[in-house]
């Protein structure tokens, strides 16, 4: 059988003829028996190698009556031939023999689709809806983004955030779960899988790969491989043959992973590589530790099981076992198996040379911080990482004296408190507190005291006694008075833990820059950018109370444990500035680089500029 191709010669070039015409059509057509492609032109153009032979069209209806045939027109739609030849021989004794097929979106060819349609004779056979003539490099390149948004769109029409649509590809296999996040430039080829919550990219490439709900890739390269719950890859990363990354593991800055399986809660945080490995969980690797796997002719395994702790800059030469709980000292090349718990060294002597250093100068290294720094994704997380410390406090220690804070900051964390307390995880029967501080001239009655804040959202909905709830509270007539009582009753006892916020101006309670770190309980006059701060919870600015009493900075500082939580972009600068070493009276909080157990908890709004 023959198949007639019509072209429009405003469209048709050998490109597209070559591409995607013939190669997603006549194959197809082959395989329903036709042999023979014939090419319909209206002016002479480039022949195409594929197409067996080109007639014009003013020729066409003499060769459809030499045998059976199909037409097609530019727009792919296919007729049966012998209904069509019917209707020709009737519309050709009013009109002329042009108008029968036109592949112009012209009136003819709308006159004729209506007539062939009132007769409803046309049988269609296939349909092409996305068929595109390309005529140069821009034409093609605008298909391709017309094949990758119609990708795109579906996805996000099923739930999933595309940041760009245009700069993201998708293949048509890739499934991707709702509520996941595809950033700028990412590129998910084969039959990937990305879970629930997931976040990919920016600039991530993943090909024939997996990741479990709420994993996180930006910046690398996956292939073939699987990404577990709550892991996060990146940036600069690459994963490959069949490695496999387990839940909540940190996967870093110029890391290579090949054909190994990683267990849950590893760190792999930069400039190391693991090939062939199967490595246990709570593993840690320093920069630049690498499984030695190759020796020039074969491939050997390297075995590593639960919490060992490999030091920088440390080789384990395959094939070799790290037993659990070991540890390697930096700079080691190891070349035997290691026993449970053992310590191993393997490195040159040190060479000294004294006096040798006094041409150089060094530059002072400053404050040495204790500081641990946790990083949530959101409020949320934030919240539920602080409110965990003290619920495993509290079970721990059941009479434990808490630090507490007010303001918008520990409202989550105070929420999860009350949770455990509700499913009978803890009891609040024992428990001591001692709040930062309080306005002063405001009535205890007051909405907007510390001492109703805390009762609000804390302890009315737990099972603390009243006479363990200790608020500073001071009257103007016997301010002095009121922070010498509540200095004695804080240096009488320990508090386990405090809570802390902190301050657009790095204030921690009330204490405002240029705050003796000596200073304990006073009388503090607030400056107008924290009366602005906390403006909004009364009704003007003239409500809000000039003057407040705080712990000092010396009684924040005799807690065993501080907890200090930022969240949210008006805390960046702040978060940055903590996180700087530098140590100032102008601002307050930088204090806590001088204490030996400090957790700051933020968010990424938070902590953008770092």
């Amino acid at each position: 059988m023959k198949a007639f191709i019509l072209f429009d010669n405003k469209f048709y070039n050998k490109v597209v003829i070559d591409k995607f015409v013939l190669n997603y059509l006549l194959e197809d057509l082959k395989s329903l028996g036709f042999k023979e492609f014939i090419g319909v032109r209206y002016e002479k153009d480039e022949q195409v190698d594929k197409i067996n032979k080109y007639i014009d069209y003013e020729d066409l209806f003499l060769e459809v009556r030499k045998s059976k045939a199909l037409i097609i027109s530019s727009n792919a739609f296919f007729f049966d031939i012998e209904e069509l030849k019917k209707i020709v021989s009737k519309t050709m004794q009013k009109h002329e023999k042009n108008l029968i097929i036109s592949n112009n979106y012209g009136n003819k060819y709308h006159n004729k689709y209506g007539i062939l349609n009132k007769e409803g004779r046309i049988v269609y056979k296939k349909t092409l809806k996305d068929l595109y003539f390309v005529n140069d490099n821009k034409a093609l390149s605008d298909v391709e983004a017309k094949l990758r948004n119609k990708i795109n769109e579906f996805h996000i029409i099923n739930g999933v955030i595309i940041n760009d649509i245009n700069s993201v590809t998708i293949s048509k296999d890739t499934l991707i779960s709702k509520g996941s996040i595809i950033k700028q430039g990412s590129i998910i080829l084969g039959k990937s899988v990305i879970g629930r919550d997931c976040i990919v990219g920016p600039y991530s490439y993943l090909i024939d790969s997996k990741m479990e709900d709420k994993a996180i890739c930006s910046y690398s390269v996956v292939e073939d491989s699987l990404i577990k719950k709550k892991a996060l890859v990146g940036p600069f990363t690459r994963l490959r043959m069949n490695s496999i990354v387990g839940e909540s593991n940190r996967i870093g800055n110029f890391v290579e992973v090949k054909n190994s399986t990683i267990g849950n809660k590893t760190n792999v945080a930069h400039l190391a590589y693991l090939g062939d490995t199967i490595c246990g969980h709570e593993v840690n690797f320093g920069c630049g530790s690498i499984t030695v796997n190759y020796d020039g002719k074969n491939k050997h395994k390297t075995l590593i099981e639960d919490k060992v702790f490999i030091g920088c800059n440390s080789n384990l030469i395959a094939p070799i076992k790290i037993e659990s709980k070991s540890f390697i000292a930096a700079g080691s090349t190891i070349t035997n198996d290691v026993k449970k718990g053992s310590f191993v060294i393997a490195r040159a002597k040190q060479v000294t040379k004294l006096d040798y250093a006094k041409k150089y100068k060094f530059k002072d290294e400053g404050v040495k911080s204790m500081l641990k720094v946790i990083k949530c994704k959101d409020y949320e997380e934030a919240s539920k990482v602080a409110s965990e410390i003290f619920i495993e406090a509290i079970k721990e220690n059941p009479s434990i004296t808490l630090g507490l804070a007010t303001g918008s900051t520990p409202i989550g964390t105070y929420k999860n408190i009350i949770k455990a307390y509700n499913e009978g995880t803890i009891s609040f029967k024992d428990v001591k507190t001692y709040n930062l501080d309080e306005y002063v001239g405001l009535p205890l009655e007051h909405p907007e005291t510390y001492y109703n804040f805390m009762h609000t959202n804390l302890f009315n909905h737990v099972d603390v006694l009243e006479e363990n709830v200790h608020v500073p509270h001071a009257e103007k007539e016997n301010m002095e008075e009121s922070c010498k009582k509540y200095s004695d009753m804080l240096n009488a006892t320990t508090v386990d833990i405090q809570l802390l916020g902190i301050g657009a101006n790095g204030h921690i309670g009330f204490n405002e820059p240029g705050t003796s770190f000596d200073q304990e309980t006073f009388i503090v006059e607030l400056t107008q950018k924290t009366r602005e701060d906390n403006k909004r919870f009364f009704n003007s600015i003239d409500e809000v109370p000039t003057h407040a009493i705080t712990m000092g900075i010396k009684n924040i500082m005799n807690a065993k444990k501080v907890v200090l939580v930022a969240t949210g972009e008006n805390k960046q600068e702040a978060v940055k500035k903590l996180l700087s070493k530098e140590v100032t009276v102008d601002f307050p909080a930088s204090a806590l680089h001088l204490h030996n157990d400090v957790v700051v908890i933020i968010d990424e709004a938070a902590g953008k500029l770092l």
